[in-house]
Formats: C-alpha cells, structure tokens, sequence
C-alpha cells in the first residue's frame, strides 16, 4: 500500500509537530502551499513531502 502525500491541515500539523497555525502562518507568507480538489472544497490539503523538503532547504 502507498503512503499518503496530501492530508488535511490537522494532520499535517501532527505529522510535522507543528500547530495548526503555524501551517496557516507558513501558507499566508507563501513558504508552503495548500491545494483544493474543487473551489467548493472548504478543507485544503498539504503535500507532506513538498513541506519536508522545504523545511530541508528553506530560502533564505
């Protein structure tokens, strides 16, 4: 079984021990990005893998 690469703001602040507004702060100054399946979709979903390597090799 594949592992999952998009999750909900939640469990993405789980998995990368970080609040939920943190994950908010991290989308607003444009270090990471949220993706919605449709623009009726209320919740947006985060690549776990693309946040790991920004956190990796951030910009200065």
């Amino acid at each position: 079984m594949s592992e999952r690469i998009y999750c909900r703001r939640d469990e993405a602040a789980k998995i990368l021990q970080v609040s939920c507004a943190t994950i908010i702060n991290w989308v607003k100054q444009g270090y990471i990005k949220e993706y919605r399946i449709h623009k009726s979709t209320k919740s947006p979903l985060y690549n776990i893998k693309e946040i790991e390597e920004t956190l990796k090799n951030p910009k200065a």
